[in-house]
């Protein structure tokens, strides 16, 4: 079994609470400023695919802009909470469960203007997964349609590397306990989840988390070799990269 399957279809449900953290700290309002402008000319009813959605924190708003999206995930528990609170929002999703490895196969014969991989979605696979992904996804898109993710920035992480990491919700407290393997740039955590009971911290998982590490170079030939023609930027707000100090590496 793929250490992601252990990590988001096994232990799905308590990773719901870290995705109110993200919104609560604003990544989800930066996100979502990034897609409009990164949208912007696309119709209404433009079909667009969230891919690794999640809850849905980001598939959810723009069904409600007038966009036709499909979330797709690898998690049950966390397509069933999207599923929830798309009905709480009186919006439609399509919501398809599915591993990314085989998306193309999974949404044979649609076509997408747009796919978004937000929060580091690629680079939990490896580099040869991430190019099968992206040749997928190639296939996936209509002519002229746009690819929009964001990737750790390796070059970044030489100095700014974290150790130790904390998030914390109400109920839950998430620490990860990082390491680099910097011949495979692999970012290796592992990760301890604590649900709150009074004063008590009650441990529910110990789970294992990987994420590729890109350089901007490295990055340029993996999504050139799978047949996009990519803009990099160092922020959200589309500023120029500057390849030491930017994190991360915003995709378009």
């Amino acid at each position: 079994m793929a250490w992601y399957h252990d990590f988001y279809v096994r232990h799905g449900a308590l990773l719901i609470p870290l995705f109110d953290i993200v919104e609560a700290e604003g990544l989800t309002e930066t996100h979502l400023s990034f897609l409009d402008r990164a949208l912007e000319g696309l119709p209404e009813g433009a079909r667009i695919l969230d891919l690794g959605c999640g809850v849905g924190r980001l598939a959810i708003p723009l069904a409600a802009r007038g966009y036709r999206v499909t979330c797709y995930d690898v998690s049950p528990p966390l397509l069933e909470e999207a599923r929830r609170r798309a009905r709480d929002e009186g919006v439609q999703l399509e919501v398809v469960e599915g591993d990314m490895l085989w998306v193309g196969t999974a949404l044979k014969g649609r076509k997408y203007d747009a796919v978004i991989a937000m929060w580091n979605t690629i680079p939990i696979m490896d580099y040869d997964q991430a190019e099968s992904v992206l040749m997928q996804l190639r296939g996936l898109l209509r002519k002229g349609g746009k690819l929009l993710m964001d990737v750790t920035n390796r070059d970044y992480m030489l100095t700014h590397f974290q150790g130790e990491e904390t998030e914390e919700s109400e109920d839950f407290l998430y620490y990860m306990d990082n390491e680099v393997d910097w011949l495979t740039s692999t970012l290796r955590s592992q990760w301890r989840i604590y649900r709150k009971e009074g004063e008590e911290m009650h441990l529910m998982a110990t789970l294992e988390h990987r994420l590729r590490l890109y350089s901007v170079h490295e990055l340029y030939d993996l999504l050139t070799d799978s047949g996009f023609r990519p803009s990099f930027y160092g922020s959200f707000q589309m500023e120029e990269l500057d390849v030491r100090e930017d994190d991360p590496i915003v995709v378009v």
